[in-house]
């Protein structure tokens, strides 16, 4: 037997009486209050609910009503969506303009300090601002004379809950006890927009005194999508949980092959889909600096290899992969030094307003100007770390969309503070040896790649300058806590005889 106590029971949505029935509820009763008749008062079709268009509005109307309220004698306790809305609101000129006598509720105040603006919030005039969170079970009990005989505590809710229970809670924080008390709700059609697929205007079509109708109506379409998700989600997780028992069960009762077809529909369930097609992004991050000049005129065409031809990296995946078909789009950042202030960073955005393109004779045509111009560098160790930050902080439309995302760092120089020991000892062998003057680590630029998807390659032209930079890039990859597919940084010399492009493309092949 399973016996339940709910307040919200006459909300309850159809999907959630299908779930109880799944367990044997069934059966419902309703208890009507000992304190009888509600005074709980809520002009739906009137002046108890309002639109506003604007933020300006938005806030004007809220403060209008605490005004409105406040001035005969009453207590206002405003309910935000969350503590962002909150913070948002007491920022305002609007807020401040409220007076004195009003306090915020938050959730990361201590006990006591909480149950002062709790026992506080039904006193006369008093203004309470708090999230949605304390709309369910807070105790707003009015013990005061005035504030009861002017007509209770009067709620505003500033947003349209998604569940109907929520609003519910939130009206239960007034007239409570068979005392009086007031609703209203205030909502700002952006939010409407975003929470619930709303269109600019949309209201205007629907006869005022409808409105309220409108909105349960939206709110109740939408909990139905969410129940069909939730429904897929439940018969997808079951499924796994069952092919999982059985695997288990059948390596127990030493049954190979129906353990070794379960492991396989678990697996399979597991990976990810691969697509018809493969958009590959790969950003090159090249040293301009003036150590790369004796590389300026090999570079491109070793590059050139790479993006195109019978030996490119797409090449070689259609080899590989003949039923994919793969797509490559290549961006291109120079970098320098950070004491080269504004000739720092070279980089292009294209036609379409994203840093890469599919067409591969810019991108070489690009190549040849930026290391045609090298120079400047000041010291030994670059800005490698810098480079990284950059690129992956691409937020153009499209940036960084691809089914594999990956940046070729090409350099001679290690970061700084990650230059070998002998560097020290020579003069202006790291200017800036202690601390990125932007604060940069190898850790923070891996968490920059890993929150993107982005595997790094590191393309040194001196492996002895670059090897600590190199490991301690590779650890970082491999000790981040959010690198659940476990990506390591591929470390590829550019100098050794038996080196070359073609190489380079074979290593990023096999690697994905």
């Amino acid at each position: 037997r399973i016996l339940g106590v709910s307040g919200t029971l006459d909300v309850m949505t159809r999907y959630e009486k299908e779930v109880l029935a799944r367990y044997g509820v069934e059966t419902y009763l309703h208890v009507p209050s000992v304190y009888g008749k509600s005074n709980f008062s809520f002009d739906e079709g009137g002046d108890g609910l309002t639109i506003e268009c604007s933020k300006s509005d938005f806030y004007h109307k809220i403060c209008e009503d605490i005004k409105r309220v406040t001035a005969e004698k009453r207590a206002v306790i405003v309910f935000f969506k969350n503590m962002a809305s909150v913070k948002e609101f007491t920022s305002s000129t609007f807020y401040h303009k409220l007076g004195r006598q009003k306090k915020v509720l938050s959730e990361d105040m201590v006990a006591s300090e909480k149950d002062f603006v709790i026992n506080k919030a039904a006193t006369a005039k008093q203004i309470t601002i708090c999230p949605g969170v304390f709309g369910r079970g807070t105790d707003f009990f009015c013990k005061d004379a005035k504030v009861e005989n002017s007509g209770g505590v009067h709620v505003i809710q500033t947003f349209l809950s998604e569940q109907r229970s929520e609003e519910v809670q939130i009206q239960g924080r007034t007239a409570r006890q068979g005392k009086q008390g007031s609703y209203k709700l205030v909502l700002l059609e952006e939010d409407l927009g975003q929470t619930f697929g709303m269109k600019h205007g949309e209201q205007k079509g629907v006869p005022k005194a409808g409105w309220y109708k409108w909105l349960c109506d939206v709110r109740d379409r939408q909990s139905e999508l969410h129940a069909k998700v939730v429904d897929g989600n439940l018969a997808e997780a079951t499924k796994k949980d069952r092919n999982t028992h059985g695997y288990f069960d059948a390596l127990l009762a030493s049954n190979p092959s129906t353990a070794k077809s379960l492991f396989k529909e678990i697996y399979l369930a597991m990976k990810r889909p691969i697509p018809s097609t493969v958009v590959l992004n790969m950003a090159l991050a090249i040293d301009v600096t003036g150590s790369m000049h004796k590389f300026s005129r090999d570079l491109p065409s070793m590059l050139s290899n790479l993006l195109q031809g019978q030996d490119s990296i797409t090449a070689k995946l259609r080899v590989q992969f003949p039923e994919l078909d793969f797509k490559l789009r290549v961006g291109v950042l120079g970098f320098r030094d950070i004491d080269d202030k504004a000739q720092q960073f070279e980089e292009r955005t294209w036609s379409d307003g994203t840093h890469f393109t599919s067409n591969m004779t810019k991108v070489i045509s690009e190549i040849q100007n930026m290391v045609s111009a090298s120079s400047g560098g000041h010291d030994l160790a670059e800005d490698s770390l810098g480079a990284i930050h950059r690129s992956a902080k691409w937020e153009k439309n499209g940036d960084w969309s691809g089914t594999i995302n990956c940046l070729l760092v090409l350099t001679d120089a290690p970061a700084h503070g990650l230059a070998p020991s002998e560097y020290s000892k020579i003069q202006n062998g790291d200017t800036y040896s202690v601390r990125h003057p932007a604060g940069l680590t190898a850790e923070s630029v891996v968490g920059d790649m890993i929150a993107k998807d982005i595997d790094l390659f590191f393309c040194s032209f001196d492996p002895a300058a670059t090897s600590r930079t190199e490991q301690r890039l590779a650890n970082a990859y491999l000790k981040h806590a959010e690198n659940m597919d476990e990506k390591e940084v591929a470390c590829i010399p550019m100098v050794q005889s038996n080196q070359s492009m073609g190489t380079l493309a074979s290593t990023l092949s096999s690697k994905h």
